[in-house]
């Protein structure tokens, strides 16, 4: 298709302004390409996208997915050199605890994992855990650990840092651009906005977040992957006990229920890690009234002090899933200049700078 000279041909876009999207783009200027465009249906950071929170956890708790953990400490390399690279406050090593119940707990097989590949984790009795962290209720608890390893990462800060870095070395970011088809050939991918301006690039990357289960089947894609409800509260009025100087990253993943010391805002985060309804993305959900005095239930239960503070604000967000949780890295079908990363499933942000140098190499 002949290019707009304003607009084309780019040496690459990538279609969403995620952190995925924001990681890709930066991976592939620092790969050389000299013309790379991100665009986004929305903006940078907006409210409803996934990577917009004060918070995302960095845990090497993985059960018995041993690739996953290696990951982990991959990525958390990569954070640091972006963290050195844009003067920012990216990661907050606080550390991690993860507590079960019974045999087989998902605590007790991420130890045997991370135990083997020499991370600092231990296990702890309940009576340990209260002196370490009295903050936590252990009545009932059969299985605990430890790791100073991990913490969490400041999610917006992240989002702005790699914009930044994006931009600084010569990438377009186009906001309110949203794509409504692609035209596939051999040396160059036509791009159709929902405007109807054409652009080109020698290169794709597709990495909408839960805007995929959407878009992919427009592109004509089919894959099980679904916009997941998902709903986050966060405590206000807590003392400086849940600072993280004071208090973990926590995870009891058997039921799926997390959080985090208090923020830059002085916000304590909690959730529950399940995939919730399946929504449309681009249908706004209000927060759930139930969900949040379940959430306040389960700190009554395991974090007494933090449900003695006040409820500063509930607000939903989307998981991108697929049917096991793990990521579709891959060519977009029949398209070797196209390639798609999807089905983050909650818990990808982490691995962002190492999923972006990914597909810039695929």
């Amino acid at each position: 298709m002949p290019a707009d000279p304003d607009n084309g041909p780019y040496d690459a876009i990538v279609v969403g302004g995620g952190i995925m999207g924001l990681a890709s783009a930066h991976a592939l200027l620092r790969r050389g390409l000299k013309r790379v465009a991100l665009l986004e249906k929305a903006s940078v950071g907006h409210e409803r996208a996934a990577s917009s929170d004060n918070s995302k956890a960095i845990r090497y708790e993985y059960a018995e997915e041993t690739l996953y953990s290696l990951m982990v400490a991959r990525s958390l390399e990569m954070w640091g050199d972006l963290q050195k690279a844009t003067a920012s406050d990216l990661y907050v090593g606080c550390g991690v605890v993860c507590w079960g119940f019974g045999q087989a707990s998902w605590a007790e097989r991420s130890y045997s994992t991370l135990r083997a590949l020499d991370i600092p984790i231990r296990e702890v009795e309940p009576a340990e855990l209260s002196l370490l962290y009295p903050q936590l209720r252990t009545e009932g608890i059969t299985y605990a650990t430890v790791n100073p390893l991990g913490g969490f990462l400041r999610a917006l800060n992240c989002v702005q840092a790699f914009a930044s870095e994006v931009r600084r070395l010569g990438g377009e970011i186009r906001e309110g651009a949203g794509v409504a088809h692609l035209d596939a050939g051999d040396e160059q991918v036509g791009v159709v906005l929902e405007s109807g301006e054409r652009l080109s690039a020698g290169r794709v990357v597709l990495v909408p977040g839960a805007w995929g289960s959407t878009l992919l089947s427009r592109l004509g894609v089919e894959l099980p992957l679904t916009a997941n409800l998902q709903q986050v509260v966060y405590m206000k009025g807590l003392g400086p006990e849940f600072a993280p100087s004071s208090f973990p990253v926590f995870l009891n993943l058997d039921h799926d229920f997390y959080g985090f010391p208090l923020d830059q805002n002085g916000l304590l985060k909690s959730s529950i890690h399940l995939p919730g309804p399946l929504v449309d993305p681009d249908v706004p959900q209000q927060p759930s009234d139930e969900y949040t005095q379940n959430i306040l239930e389960l700190l009554r239960t395991y974090i007494p002090p933090a449900a003695l503070g006040e409820v500063a604000l509930a607000r939903t967000c989307m998981y991108a899933m697929t049917p096991d949780e793990d990521f579709i890295l891959d060519y977009f079908p029949g398209a070797k200049n196209i390639v798609l990363g999807v089905g983050f499933s909650g818990h990808g942000f982490k691995f962002a700078p190492l999923i972006g140098d990914l597909l810039a190499q695929i």
